[in-house]
């Protein structure tokens, strides 16, 4: 009994010792942050410049203050979304610091730092307003953060997403416009065919300026198709003037012209290298099991991206400058929804009525 109670005494003693370890390995770690925002808005007031860091990309966007707007400036020095900003910002200010997670800078590659994703918020003097690197995200969804060169991780409540692409960070719309403002429209399709239609107030018929082919008339639908994926048309990347896909695209697609009821015109290009199709010779086996050859044409090179350009009447507007620095990627859909040929803009005229029956004729 002596023995057992030495047992337990031991056991006792083995279980402060390792209770006392444990606390030291698990301290509760403490900041006064916790509970806080991770930036509160005065804290980027006066922001000039941010920068965003992901998969091996960078966006920097800047405040221009001669034009007055946000652009991208290592991609054309354009402008930027900041409709995109704004709601990355509102993100960080909407997130808190839920705790403290480690203290030990030899732990930064385990809570994914090494990626180098994050934001770096700056005034127009270079001062940093916030530092902020983005760890990996925990199983519920939430981020490791920590600010700039401390050594101290948190756990955010929120998680944070964003592309680093500078493309993805340009104003996609590079013109904007009512369709009801057009009224006239001419057109030189890819197959040759042309046609110049206008109308006198949005209320009206487009009407064509020349004769139509015996039988035909304008389908105003269509026609009104064209205005409308040109006014909203949007980009959804940028490439280099002298690419050779964009060189190819200019040389192979439609030249469309709109003018506006101020008489500003802007003048459209769109295209795309066209497929390379090749006749081969195809083996095929009959209903008698005899194989014949025969010719099929094939698909050799598909079409290439579509591109497109716009320039306006005005010489100070600033989609001209645009065009001078990028071609412009669109959907394909902007290209293959407009009339390939003349024949897509006309449909049959209705058939004339038959002549009116009257008593005097009996009829």
């Amino acid at each position: 009994l002596k023995n057992l109670y030495i047992s337990a005494g031991i056991l006792a003693a083995l279980a402060v010792i390792t209770s006392f370890i444990s606390s030291k390995d698990n301290t509760i770690l403490a900041d006064e942050r916790i509970g806080q925002a991770i930036a509160q808005d005065d804290d980027l007031r006066g922001v000039a410049k941010v920068t965003l860091r992901s998969d091996g990309e960078q966006a920097v966007l800047s405040f221009d203050t001669a034009s007055k707007q946000w652009l991208v400036s290592n991609r054309y020095e354009m402008p930027a979304d900041i409709e995109g900003l704004a709601r990355q910002i509102q993100s960080i200010t909407g997130a808190s610091l839920q705790r403290l997670v480690s203290e030990k800078k030899e732990r930064f590659s385990d809570f994914g730092f090494d990626a180098d994703e994050g934001y770096l918020f700056e005034n127009a003097d270079g001062k940093t307003l916030l530092a902020l690197d983005l760890g990996r995200t925990t199983e519920n969804g939430r981020h490791l953060i920590k600010f700039g060169d401390e050594e101290k991780v948190f756990l955010a409540t929120d998680s944070f997403s964003f592309d680093a692409n500078p493309d993805s960070w340009l104003k996609k719309d590079l013109l904007t416009f009512e369709d009801s403002a057009v009224r006239k429209i001419g057109m030189e399709l890819q197959n040759g065919d042309s046609l110049e239609v206008s109308r006198a107030d949005d209320s009206s018929n487009w009407a064509a300026s020349g004769e139509l082919p015996e039988g035909k008339q304008l389908d105003q639908s269509a026609v009104g198709r064209v205005v409308s994926r040109l006014s909203g048309i949007s980009f959804t990347a940028t490439a280099q003037l002298d690419d050779e896909e964009v060189v190819a695209a200019k040389a192979n697609g439609h030249k469309i012209t709109l003018t506006l009821e101020d008489e500003t015109s802007y003048s459209y290009q769109i295209g795309r290298r066209p497929e390379v199709k090749v006749m081969k010779e195809v083996e095929k086996e009959g209903e008698d099991g005899e194989t014949t050859t025969e010719m099929e044409e094939e698909v050799e090179t598909p079409a290439g991206k579509v591109y497109y350009s716009v320039r306006s009447s005005k010489l100070v507007d600033p989609v001209n400058g645009y065009m001078d620095k990028a071609a412009f990627e669109v959907s394909s859909f902007n290209f293959t929804s407009l009339p390939e040929s003349l024949d897509g803009l006309l449909q049959d005229k209705p058939e004339p009525l038959p002549p009116l029956q009257t008593e005097e004729t009996g009829e």
